[in-house]
């Protein structure tokens, strides 16, 4: 926020002589580490140490230096200064009750502090119930701080995490921890914090004389499914609105075991598949891996790793993980990650022989992965094109259910003469038989070529239904138009119903008003539905006059009436650069992304939409194409075009320019531009 009302105070301020300057040089935002990553070594500022550029500096106030030191005054300032999230980690020595060295050091540090973000604490104190008190005050002393910018940190304390059972414990008797997660759940922390190390003990899970037949391949199986499951077995019973921030590290090695240290591309993995299980970020502890060179390798590998994942995770939409369930006695492991209709996939295999995943039957994923040799780790990736099956209607009536004399399958006449839909009659002419696996809250996207006879209104709605196949209601899919004589793509979004027990929806297909004249005939093709893209802009609609738009004088204006549905909308008239958008969209390199808008124009004027890519410090590295030049017709239509950003790794945002292409030449050249969004495709 602050960064944009800095744009808006500059933009004022601006000219069209120095406006393109501007946008090349001006920040995106924040210079912090974008990533919720923290590090155990990672604390104060002293002389001659300066802030991280991976790892957000906590310090750990009151055991270090005193909670008022210089030192951690200073790191606070250079925090809050250059947009890092704000934090500290308490001990044992400074626990607010018991705390030997000093007990104030929470209190102290929220006296003078900016704000705090998180306040995390590793208190072992020798018993749960002694513990317990000194979180339920510490906790008590941050939602009840005077200083109003701590009171909404997130807490959190070492291995204290909702579940029941920690099937990762080394002993069979010791796996049920129901106490533990309630008094977690209680405690008011939102912040679950599992040890997710690969302990050497964990070698234990491949021993039958302890496990019988519920054991891992081999011992290095064994200590990379244990941290996995532990991390899982929090991620299951996580409340909504709480942090899940795994403790992390190389290796711990244990006396009287005798385990393999974790590959680097094991410790690798293992993160990997808790973020793809939806870890909001993690805390780093000390390798003890040989296979590091020293502290620092391991900090950046991770890190890397991490980061490696960034392509499913960069656009904006809901996150949705796809599997928290393991495979001790297998050995193979597979997380995933759906944002809106990519998928992404890592598949490990620590068994003794070649192996493949079995995917769930839901949004046209394979069966399962491909082979994946023993000891190896490999990603995949997919895309959801479409999940309706049979949406171009060439596989006669598969998937759909045509209701007697309301629907036929014709085999040509649609879009490219091939198979398509011909509705006749009146409400529910056809319903769809094919399970279409959503979520709850859903933003979905249709499109579909209609064209009808006599003014017949097309309809669309959709049944909803649990897991178990009970329906539990219906709702429209915003459909409702009467198609045009010739064929025309028509598409919009609709919303899932905030049920949680929504698994699949079944569309139904109708022609409104076919029961009152047999003529009323509408022919439907290429239908396709799938998970929507929310729109990254904001003032997406012009209703908000021009925030977070710039108006070239003289070739841009903001009318409150001429829009599509009578309200706020864009004039574009003049040359080159009417209207820039001073808000920055998230975008990375080689992303498909799609800009849609609704345009009318006078006297042939045509649009063009480019649009500036910056790199994280904002610097610009260049500028784009998203749609060539585009004769708009007299009256509003949609229109809609895919671009692919530049192969650039160092693109982290764009900022669209819209421009009436002809207007400078004749001042009747004017388009009126409303509901523009750009979304990931």
């Amino acid at each position: 926020m602050r960064a944009l009302n800095y744009y808006l105070q500059r933009a004022t301020a601006l000219t069209a002589a120095t406006l393109t300057a501007w946008l090349l040089t001006t920040t995106t935002g924040l210079s912090g580490p974008q990533d919720k990553a923290f590090y155990w070594g990672v604390r104060h500022l002293s002389p001659g140490v300066s802030l991280d550029s991976d790892y957000h500096n906590l310090p750990h106030a009151g055991h270090d230096y005193s909670a008022a030191h210089q030192y951690n005054v200073d790191t606070y300032n250079a925090l809050y200064n250059n947009g890092y999230l704000m934090g500290l980690m308490l001990h044992n020595d400074t626990a607010p009750i018991t705390g030997t060295k000093d007990n104030m050091a929470l209190d102290t540090v929220m006296g003078y502090v900016q704000r705090l973000d998180y306040v995390f604490a590793d208190f072992e104190l020798g018993s749960h119930e002694t513990n317990k008190a000194e979180i339920l005050e510490m906790v008590d002393q941050v939602r009840n701080s005077a200083n109003v910018n701590c009171r909404d940190a997130f807490i959190g304390n070492y291995q204290w995490f909702p579940g029941n059972s920690d099937l990762a414990y080394q002993w069979p008797s010791g796996t049920d921890r129901t106490t533990q997660s309630n008094d977690y759940l209680s405690s008011g922390m939102d912040v679950a914090m599992p040890a997710c190390y690969p302990y050497e003990y964990f070698e234990v899970h491949a021993n039958s004389g302890i496990w019988g037949a519920n054991i891992s391949p081999n011992k290095r199986s064994a200590l990379f499914w244990a941290p996995l499951e532990r991390y899982s077995t929090a991620k299951r019973a996580l409340p909504a609105g709480h942090q899940l921030i795994p403790w992390i590290g190389g290796f711990v090695p244990w006396t009287g075991y005798d385990a393999p240290e974790p590959t680097r591309t094991d410790c690798r993995g293992l993160l990997q598949h808790m973020r793809l299980r939806g870890a909001d970020g993690y805390y780093g502890l000390i390798s003890w891996n040989s296979n590091y060179i020293d502290e620092d390798d391991y900090m950046r590998d991770v890190i890397d790793a991490w980061r490696d994942l960034e392509e499913i995770f960069a656009a904006d939409g809901v996150k949705s993980v796809i599997n928290l369930s393991t495979d001790k006695t297998g050995g193979l492991e597979w997380s995933g990650i759906r944002n809106i209709n990519k998928i992404m996939i890592l598949v490990s295999n620590l068994g003794n022989s070649d192996a493949q995943a079995t995917y769930p039957d839901k949004w046209n994923l394979p069966a399962s992965s491909a082979i994946v040799t023993a000891g190896q780790h490999q990603i995949f990736n997919y895309t959801i094109t479409n999940l309706l099956d049979n949406g171009d209607f060439n596989s006669d009536s598969a998937g759909w259910y045509l209701l007697t004399g309301k629907a036929t399958l014709e085999t040509t006449g649609g879009i490219d003469d091939s198979g398509c839909l011909k509705l006749q009659g009146g409400n529910y002419s056809m319903l769809g038989t094919y399970d279409l696996h959503v979520e709850p809250n859903a933003l979905m996207n249709i499109s579909y070529y209609a064209k009808g006879e006599s003014g017949a209104r097309f309809k669309m709605n959709y049944y909803y239904y649990d897991a178990a196949g009970q329906g539990l209601g219906y709702s429209s899919a915003q459909v409702d138009i009467v198609p045009s004589a010739t064929y025309q793509q028509y598409e919009n979004t609709f919303t899932i119903p905030n049920n949680p027990d929504i698994v699949f929806i079944r569309p139904i297909l109708y022609n409104s008003y076919g029961d009152t004249d047999p003529n009323d005939i509408i022919w439907v093709d290429d239908m396709v539905i799938k998970f929507g893209s929310p729109n990254l802009l904001v003032n997406n609609d012009f209703n908000a006059g021009s925030d977070n738009w710039y108006l070239l004088s003289g070739k841009a204006t903001w009318e409150n009436t001429a829009g599509l549905s009578g309200s706020g909308c864009l004039k574009l008239q003049g040359g080159q650069y009417s209207v820039l958008g001073i808000q920055d969209v998230a975008a990375t390199a080689n992303a498909q992304m799609k800009v849609s808008y609704y345009a009318k124009g006078e006297s042939g004027a045509e649009l063009q939409i480019n649009y500036y890519y910056y790199d994280a410090a904002g610097q610009s590295l260049g500028y784009a194409t998203a749609q060539y030049y585009t004769p708009i017709a007299g009256t509003y239509r949609q229109y809609e075009a895919v671009f692919t950003i530049p192969d650039n790794p160092a693109i982290v945002a764009i900022r669209p320019i819209l421009y009436n292409r002809y207007g400078a030449t004749d001042p009747n050249d004017i388009i009126w531009v409303d509901n523009i969004s750009i979304s990931t495709n």
